[in-house]
């Protein structure tokens, strides 16, 4: 082997983890996790996504193309078949090492290391990816029983994989089919479906899909559903509209990238740290993340109709809507210095904490010319709203009176068109 060369295995991992890496949020997605023995230590699994309270076990066996560009048929069955099983008896293993709660180092580039909590995760799943398409189909599965929690594993191939993440790019999104897919199995009392005719089934009409599950039913899976659904028109429109959402997926990024820069709030808010930059940047990562696909449609679109309105009319436009647990989000396009920019923020992000009558409210400001290089700003506010009451001088609030708040509602749906219901959504607007 060439010097540097790398064996399929580092390289099919390499290739796994950048998927997750671009569609889960990197501060989610660890690399090698290894549990400590004594002094020493061992893997616990290829990749780990620890997302709030689910984890994802991801296993990964890749193949060697010039040792298969040798075999036959029957040996291409049997490795399949071997590192299928194999793939899945691991991931049982990095399931019983963390629910037994073995110290466990957790890294990421973002975050440095993390503590494993395991007291905080109540749902568990596993994928085994082997690089061969003879697996694709197969449907194989395992649930792994660990007094009472069940932890519900599949086999699927690497390009399946993609494709899944291709059409549930958001951790929420993925999470949600993975949930359906395991009640899915376990009713089932016939052959799995291919994977892709699973999904296509799944992705046409998802909250009809779930709800024949928690009725006890099956849903019928046609077959070549997945050939139907890529021949679909509104597919293509779905995947247009989906460009907007991608602002939000940049706005993670670049507020990682400002979370080193210090920010001079006022208002008797300390001057943020480094360090204290970043813990919130996981926080408000964690709340942005949250958002599955098409809600992060439907606010990068409007943040973005927000920036083109900031650089059109010279002034700020903002817009504030209620985040997990009614916690607020308010983002702002912005065409005032710096130092007046941090000042709206806050403003606005204390407006947007009494309105709700909540601990916590994120903040995000951005220039409206956002890409690629715009200056971003933000913070996470903690605290009792009575402070934000004392704290609330005409001075600051002399900083919102060029905003005028107003009830608006848009439409978000998987495939978008005229008839498309409208949402709840109906944020704060100025």
């Amino acid at each position: 082997m060439a010097s540097g060369q790398q064996t399929a295995g580092p390289r099919g991992e390499d290739f796994i983890h950048w998927l997750c890496d671009g569609s889960l949020v990197s501060d989610f997605v660890f690399r090698s996790p290894a549990v400590k023995k004594g002094k020493h230590e061992r893997e616990l699994t290829d990749i780990l996504v620890w997302f709030g309270s689910a984890v994802v076990v991801i296993q990964i066996k890749s193949a060697d193309e010039q040792a298969h560009a040798q075999y036959d048929a029957d040996q291409e069955r049997r490795w399949c078949q071997k590192q299928a099983g194999s793939a899945l008896g691991q991931v049982g293993g990095a399931f019983r090492a963390l629910l037994k709660s073995a110290p466990t180092r957790l890294e990421n580039a973002r975050r440095g290391e993390v503590s494993w909590e395991p007291a905080s995760v109540t749902q568990y799943f596993g994928l085994a990816l082997v690089d061969h398409a003879v697996v694709g189909g197969v449907g194989a599965h395992d649930v792994f029983e660990y007094g009472a929690q069940k932890c519900p594993s599949f086999l699927l191939s690497f390009n399946e994989f993609v494709t899944v993440l291709r059409e549930l790019s958001t951790t929420p999104d993925l999470l949600r089919y993975l949930e359906c897919r395991a009640l899915f199995v376990q009713r089932s009392s016939s052959p799995n479906p291919p994977e892709l005719d699973l999904l296509a089934t799944y992705k046409t009409d998802p909250e009809k899909f779930e709800k024949s599950l928690a009725r006890g039913d099956v849903p019928l899976v046609p077959d070549r559903a997945w050939a139907e659904y890529e021949a679909v028109a509104n597919v293509a429109a779905r995947r247009e509209a989906d460009q907007p959402s991608y602002f939000i997926d940049r706005v993670i990024d670049l507020c990682h990238q400002a979370s080193s820069t210090p920010m001079r709030l006022g208002g008797g808010y300390p001057e943020t740290t480094p360090e204290t930059s970043g813990r919130r940047y996981v926080d408000i990562s964690v709340e942005l993340a949250r958002m599955n696909r098409v809600e992060r449609r439907m606010f990068g679109k409007y943040m973005l109709d927000k920036c083109h309105l900031a650089e059109a009319e010279r002034r700020d436009r903002y817009f504030s809507v209620p985040g997990s647990g009614g916690l607020p989000i308010v983002f702002v396009a912005s065409v005032d210095s710096k130092e007046d920019r941090a000042r709206s923020l806050l403003a606005l992000t204390i407006l947007a904490k009494l309105r709700s009558n909540t601990r916590r409210a994120v903040g995000i400001i951005t220039q409206p010319a956002w890409w690629p290089d715009a200056a971003i700003e933000f913070i996470l506010l903690d605290t009792d709203p009575a402070r934000e009451q004392r704290l609330a001088t005409p001075e600051m609030w002399a900083s919102v009176m060029k905003f005028f708040p107003r009830q608006i509602h848009a439409r978000a749906t998987e495939f978008p068109n005229e008839n498309s219901p409208a949402t709840s959504f109906a944020p704060h607007d100025g």
